[in-house]
């Protein structure tokens, strides 16, 4: 298991009952089944995003806004790669 693999698909080969498109995975799980798991993680970084937004506003921090959104932006993408190794899903065809 690679953390991020291409895979050509079957195309017409008989007897292959695995897409037949070419795909690729993560940690072993076909992008589509990592929806719910992008969703979660894009939900932590707008709520993130936004009580640091909030606490700027109120001066308690001192971040620019760029940083902000750094911050949120690193967050959701590794809140997404943690949810997807630890809850992958498994498809055997």
């Amino acid at each position: 298991m690679s953390f991020i693999e291409f895979y050509g698909g079957c195309g017409d080969f008989k007897g292959c009952f695995g897409p037949r498109d070419p795909y690729i995975t993560i940690f072993g799980t076909e992008l589509w089944h990592l929806i719910p798991h992008f969703i979660i993680s894009l939900f932590v970084g707008l709520i993130l995003f936004s009580k640091l937004f909030h606490l700027k506003k109120k001066q308690k921090i001192t971040l620019d806004n760029k940083l902000i959104i750094i911050i949120s932006i690193a967050t959701l993408i590794l809140l997404f790669f943690i949810l997807a190794f630890f809850f992958s899903v498994r498809v055997l065809y």
